[in-house]
Order: structure tokens, then sequence, then C-alpha cells
């Protein structure tokens, strides 16, 4: 896989392997990437299976995955499908890690006015 900072190595004998996309995910959350979207093609006579997945790159954490299968006659077809169900799924399955990431983080960042006020005695 090559990124706009060179090639990436997954690591790992399966590029799919767990561990292997949260340590590539984590090196390029450290440039400022939150989200990624990973995926393979495979070809098997005259059939072809897609797969994707959108792991949240400051976590690991997998927030989709989906398998899309098809035959090469009709691949571009198969590509229009793909690209509208993962512009489809993608949206809220970001919105939803966005409005946890809020709430965790107010949660996070938020004191009881007591502990804010205690060393004045307001």
């Amino acid at each position: 896989m090559a990124t706009p900072f060179g090639p990436a190595h997954i690591g790992g004998e399966d590029r799919g392997e767990a561990a292997g996309l949260a340590h590539f995910a984590s090196h390029i959350a450290r440039r400022g990437v939150r989200y990624v979207l990973e995926g393979s093609v495979r070809k098997s006579a005259g059939r072809v299976r897609i797969t994707a997945q959108l792991i949240d790159a400051t976590t690991g954490t997998h927030l989709w995955a989906d398998r899309f299968d098809g035959s090469l006659e009709d691949v571009f077809e198969l590509q229009d499908q793909v690209a509208t169900n993962v512009a489809g799924v993608i949206e809220p399955a970001l919105q939803a890690a966005e409005t946890a990431r809020s709430v965790t983080d107010r949660r996070a960042t938020s004191a009881p006015m007591t502990s804010i006020c205690a060393p004045c005695r307001c």
C-alpha cells in the first residue's frame, strides 16, 4: 500500500491481520489522520471479492467492515456498488464515532466546580 508519506508496510503475513492494521493506524494517527479505510481485492475463476473496513486510527478500533462479491464481467457495476455502499455507511459510522469521541472528551476535560473553586473558596 502506498501513502502520501511513502509505502506503508502493514506487517504480518496477512495484510488484514488486526494487530498489523492497529500498528499501521497508530503510525498514521501521529500524522493527524483520524480514520483509515482499508481493503483488499481478490479474484478467482471470473469472480472478484472486495473487502473494506473503516478503522479509527487513534484507537485501532474497527468501526465498520463489509465484503462485496461479483463477477469480473460486471466489475464496473461492482465498483459502483462498493463505492455507493461504502460512502453510505461510512458517513453515519464517522458521525457516531465523532459523537462518542466528543462525549468522552467532554467527560475527561470537565471537572466539578467544587474542585475548580476550592482553592479560592468562592
